[in-house]
């Protein structure tokens, strides 16, 4: 048995102290999550509420607009008094835009709680969710509070790119990222850029993440110099060339066709982001990883019995 005084010389004190602040990162990181979908499920409740209130009024202005339609006289200053049909038409979407808000809320909010515990289902929920966003905007229009519906729209972005990176979706969190930075008067957040650069990290291009986070330090005032030692190792990781991993090794593997299939996926979803932003070099080294794995999972269709060439194996690959 060890004495205190072995045990002390066994510790190791520079380990448990970089343990430590790991942990508080992680518990810092989580907090800010926390705080943002805080943040964002406020404004939306106060989103619906005000969709509410528009509804009444808008049923109370069908009202007298069709009484007044009914009058013999004329109605004073009729431009200015919506129609029933159009009162009609904007009630439709303020409903359902109010419905698609809170079932995107009940989505984003469950989503996070089962991130850790059943990713499947958080993917699921995620989805949902991206569905309605959409409708939630369309509804957005018919508002006299732009600039708050804006700011709500922009928390649901990046907490969607968030758990999209969570979720090892990074093409779909940066594409999330470059939506709440396309919103009107919000391209000065410095939150969606920064997370975009990650999401280009996680795709393996340490230069598309350097420049974000140079925008970052440039829209806080900051100076970029610093970057330069951040960043230097990892210029060394971009990718130069056609890498060959051992797709055929994964595919005997059990369960490796499934593997492939979902590293294809998200290869594909990498090079089409890469691609449409014109980060040419990056994409086809992508599209050429999608097609040696699609190579590779047809020979294993075909020494299954199945077919070689599927309808959506020949689509990816003319789209290649």
């Amino acid at each position: 048995m060890l004495t205190d005084y072995q045990k002390w010389e066994r510790f190791d004190e520079d380990a448990a102290a970089a343990q430590t602040d790991a942990q508080d990162a992680a518990e810092a990181v989580e907090r800010a999550a926390n705080k943002r979908l805080q943040t964002t499920t406020e404004t939306l409740k106060g989103y619906v509420q005000q969709l509410k209130d528009g509804k009444q009024q808008l049923e109370s202005q069908a009202r007298a607009a069709e009484l007044r339609s009914k009058s013999k006289r004329r109605p004073r200053q009729s431009a200015a008094v919506p129609t029933p049909e159009d009162s009609s038409r904007k009630l439709g979407v303020m409903e359902r835009s109010r419905v698609a808000t809170e079932a995107l809320l009940c989505s984003f909010e469950r989503a996070t709680e089962l991130l850790e515990d059943d990713p499947g289902a958080a993917k699921q929920l995620l989805l949902n969710g991206k569905s309605h966003i959409e409708t939630v905007v369309d509804g957005m229009e018919d508002l006299e509070s732009d600039a708050d519906m804006l700011q709500a729209l922009y928390h649901i972005f990046v907490l969607l790119a968030k758990l999209e990176l969570r979720l090892g979706e990074a093409a779909a969190s940066a594409d999330a990222c470059k939506e709440a930075i396309l919103l009107p008067n919000q391209s000065h957040e410095t939150e969606a850029w920064g997370l975009r650069g990650e999401a280009y990290e996680a795709m393996g291009m340490p230069l598309l993440a350097e420049i974000h986070a140079r925008k970052v330090l440039q829209l806080e005032n900051g100076n970029v110099s610093n970057l330069d030692y951040q960043f230097a190792d990892r210029r060394a990781d971009e990718p130069r060339g056609v890498e060959q991993p051992a797709y055929d090794e994964i595919a005997a593997e059990d369960g490796g066709v499934a593997t492939l299939f979902a590293t294809m996926r998200q290869e594909y979803a990498a090079a089409r982001n890469l691609f449409e932003e014109q980060f040419l070099d990056g994409a086809i080294i992508r599209f050429q990883r999608v097609l040696r794995i699609l190579d590779v999972l047809d020979n294993a269709s075909s020494d299954e019995g199945g077919r070689r060439h599927t309808p959506m194996s020949r689509r990816i690959r003319w789209e290649c």
